[in-house]
């Protein structure tokens, strides 16, 4: 007796069903919207749907306002830090955050990740604060020199 092969599956492979689209969402717009949509998603590397979507996303989960926009996020961020060493300090504190948590799932690997459980908050908190403390050493020193020379 032959085994019945079942047939081949043609076309592409299946999506995981986390980044299936479920079904097409159409509506009208009024007077320049779409145009505003289309300058707005290539100014974001998005497509008009790509961007429609990461909009109602933010806007159904109450986060709203123009400092949610990449490009005046952006600018927002600017204007709370500052320019030059403020700015440079910023970026710094910034590049430690990364480094903190690389250090972080190296040394508490297959403990979850930092935020998942209280130990890890705390473990993380050590590590951030350690760093912190040493960074803050170098841009007082750097600072003080600054202003020396001034």
């Amino acid at each position: 007796m032959s085994e019945q092969l079942e047939p081949k599956r043609r076309g592409r492979p299946a999506k995981d069903p986390a980044e299936r689209k479920d079904g097409n969402l159409t509506f009208r717009t009024r007077g320049d919207l779409r145009q505003r949509l289309a300058e707005v998603a290539k100014e974001n590397g998005r497509s008009i749907s790509e961007e429609v979507e990461w909009r109602l996303e933010r806007s159904l989960a109450g986060i709203s306002g123009a400092d949610t926009e990449p490009a005046l996020y952006s600018d927002a961020i600017s204007k709370m830090l500052g320019s030059g060493e403020d700015l440079h300090e910023a970026v710094e504190f910034g590049m430690m955050w990364g480094r903190v948590k690389t250090l972080f799932s190296v040394v508490n690997e297959g403990a979850g990740d930092w935020y998942e459980n209280a130990e890890n908050i705390k473990l993380m908190k050590k590590f951030f604060d350690d760093k912190a403390e040493h960074m803050l050493l170098i841009l007082a020193a750097r600072r003080r020199r600054t202003a020396q020379k001034n």
